[in-house]
């Protein structure tokens, strides 16, 4: 299954979209999500989702340059990857409390349908256990199999999707803030 998480700077999960096939691409399933739709009505200013490369930029939704070209839009990239890490620690630590998520240790063997309500489960049971600061067993955590998670191989370029100049614009605009800071 292809599990779609929104988490904050915290760690916190606040979105959660669990219903498509592991077959169906990233992009379809936020393309397809209540997010989504919400997001292009709304145009929050100043508040962004992140993506990595398998997502298309859009106006709310901001993704790595691919080729970068100047010191700025390097540094914009370097900040990019540093936020986005905190969804990977998120992800690499729901699987740390609920091992049935980490596939080194057991997979659920239940129908598509289950796996994701247990999936929406673990998350809502992650939020609490962030919010009443439970820590995780550390011994276990340790002798996880898990290492730091590589980024994966994703295609450089997504096909038949338009960039619309109002996302470049709005992206231009946060990599020129890198520029200024750099001056």
């Amino acid at each position: 299954m292809n599990m779609q998480l929104v988490c904050d700077a915290r760690g916190a999960i606040t979105n959660v979209v669990a219903k498509y096939p592991g077959s169906c691409p990233n992009a379809a399933v936020l393309e397809n999500s209540a997010l989504a739709r919400l997001l292009d009505g709304t145009r929050p200013d100043g508040l962004w989702l992140l993506g990595d490369r398998s997502y298309p930029l859009k106006t709310w939704l901001m993704t790595p340059i691919l080729f970068p070209c100047s010191a700025a839009e390097e540094r914009y990239n370097a900040r990019h990857h540093e936020a986005l890490a905190v969804l990977r620690q998120t992800c690499a630590l729901l699987r740390r409390r609920f091992r049935c998520l980490d596939k080194a240790s057991g997979s659920l063997q239940y129908a598509p349908q289950k796996v994701c309500q247990i999936f929406l489960a673990c998350c809502i049971l992650h939020n609490i256990a962030l919010g009443r600061r439970m820590p995780l067993d550390l011994a276990e955590a340790e002798a996880s199999p898990d290492g730091p998670e590589a980024e994966p191989d994703l295609p450089v370029q997504m096909p038949f999707v338009q960039i619309s100049s109002e996302a470049r614009a709005v992206r231009a605009r946060i990599v020129q803030q890198f520029k200024d800071a750099l001056t």
